[in-house]
């Protein structure tokens, strides 16, 4: 559904069959609600909390500056008294009301080359890499403290043990803790979902299955396949893993696909693959991200048969084999 229908939907316009349409959309999946949520709190989040405000005009407002390229980082907090603020009168609870418990307590998410850091309600520590959205559930911290991930982030758990911190995927694989130190990885584009533990215990959970979870101990990798459903648990060095926290990326012997996803995160541009023999290449280095792109492209070439040029037309970087 087009960002623009929901947008509508939101501000309560409509007739009676296209506000239901929207209602049946989101109720579909889950992914679906995420993205209805992202939607209004992106919306909700631009204009003061003021009755008298004029929301149409304040979104064109938004509209113009966003094309004009501001807005480069945002950050999402919605709560319900902000929501009942902007919309009191417009008819958006009588229509929708049983959507309201959707919403996120909030959205946070870092554009791609940039990284956030968070700490939620109950004290918890979340380090955003590039391209990532966390959203916090709307009873985070009362029965349990519940999140969804996609993409990257470094948790740093306060233990509570009457309440599990948990991580929901979009693969419908979830972490379980109760206080510990983990890495995971879990962007939509990718095959795989990596949870790296480096302090504590997590336990791996799939709704799909009746078994009990995969327990994951210190300097331990799961890999979830998507594709071929199923767990690989492998000992790691869990501070090449974590490292991009700290602004470097550390590859070590890594598939050049998976590489160049990173890179492509970090520095939001586009690398693309001319030549397939390059797809079965492996990469192993060092990138600070102060490191300029085209340097780290440069050092691709020096290590490995491959040469890279810019088109300029399509601002993209392609990447063929050097006879």
């Amino acid at each position: 559904m087009r960002k623009e229908d929901l947008i509508q939907f939101i501000k309560g316009s409509g007739n009676k069959r296209f506000q239901q349409s929207v209602i049946d959309w989101v109720k579909t999946s889950p992914e679906n609600r995420r993205y209805y949520n992202r939607v209004k709190a992106d919306y909700v989040s631009k204009f003061q909390v003021d009755h008298h405000i004029d929301i149409d005009k304040e979104f064109d407002r938004f509209l113009v500056r966003k094309q004009q390229g501001h807005n480069q980082r945002i950050f999402f907090k919605v709560a319900s008294v902000i929501v009942l603020a902007l919309l009191a009168g417009g008819g958006w609870f009588l229509t929708k009301a049983d959507l309201s418990s959707t919403t996120p307590l909030a959205v946070y998410e870092a554009q791609p080359s940039l990284m956030e850091e968070i700490t939620l309600p109950d004290g918890s520590k979340v380090s955003l890499n590039s391209g990532s959205i966390i959203e916090i559930a709307d009873d985070f911290n009362k029965s349990n403290r519940e999140v969804y991930l996609e993409g990257e982030a470094f948790f740093e758990v306060e233990r509570d043990e009457a309440r599990p911190f948990v991580v929901s995927t979009s693969s419908d694989l979830k972490v379980r803790v109760l206080g510990t130190s983990f890495n995971v990885k879990s962007y939509k584009t990718d095959q795989t979902i990596e949870t790296t533990l480096v302090s504590g215990k997590v336990e791996l959970l799939q709704n799909n299955r009746k078994k009990s979870g995969i327990a994951l101990f210190p300097n331990q990798k799961a890999t979830f396949d998507k594709v071929e459903d199923r767990i690989n648990i492998e000992k790691v060095s869990t501070f090449n893993i974590t490292s991009w926290k700290d602004g470097v990326l550390i590859f070590d012997n890594e598939p050049i696909q998976n590489v160049l996803n990173s890179l492509e995160r970090w520095y939001d541009v586009e690398i693309k693959i001319k030549d397939s023999v390059i797809s079965t290449y492996t990469f192993s280095g060092k990138v600070k991200r102060k490191t300029d792109i085209e340097e780290v492209l440069e050092l691709l070439e020096a290590s490995s048969p491959i040469k890279y040029h810019l088109n300029e037309k399509q601002k993209t970087f392609i990447l063929s084999k050097n006879n």
